[in-house]
């Protein structure tokens, strides 16, 4: 006898392992479960990416983004509950005068960045 729903799923994650742990995190923040987790197998099986930048809805992107935030304010403050001085940066102006469209390129290119962020 086959499952009732083939498209309805149970995961359960072992809370011992930090994988699970962090994966848990971001399934919680993220709006679109589904998508997210449909976007990251076929991202991951290799299949599809032109179709993953039209379907991925980017607001799933948010939890990567504030973790990456909390992590440079971490750095900032030290520890002491103050940002530390530190010399200005270069600051570059990022105003986008137009809407990007975003294509299978430009995805991958994404995927690219946030993979090289997860390795530093």
């Amino acid at each position: 006898m086959g499952k009732k729903n083939p498209y309805r799923f149970t995961i359960g994650f072992n809370k011992e392992k930090p994988s699970h742990q962090k994966t848990a995190d971001i399934l919680n923040q993220a709006g679109d479960k589904a998508e997210l987790i449909a976007s990251a197998v076929l991202y991951y099986m290799g299949e599809d990416n032109n179709n993953i930048a039209s379907e991925m809805d980017f607001r799933n992107l948010q939890p990567f983004i504030q973790e990456l935030v909390k992590q440079e304010m971490q750095k900032l403050v030290g520890g002491t509950g103050y940002i530390q001085k530190q010399e200005e940066p270069e600051v570059m102006d990022l105003t986008l005068e137009e809407e990007i469209p975003v294509d299978a390129e430009l995805a991958e290119d994404l995927f690219s960045a946030m993979d090289a962020f997860r390795k530093t």
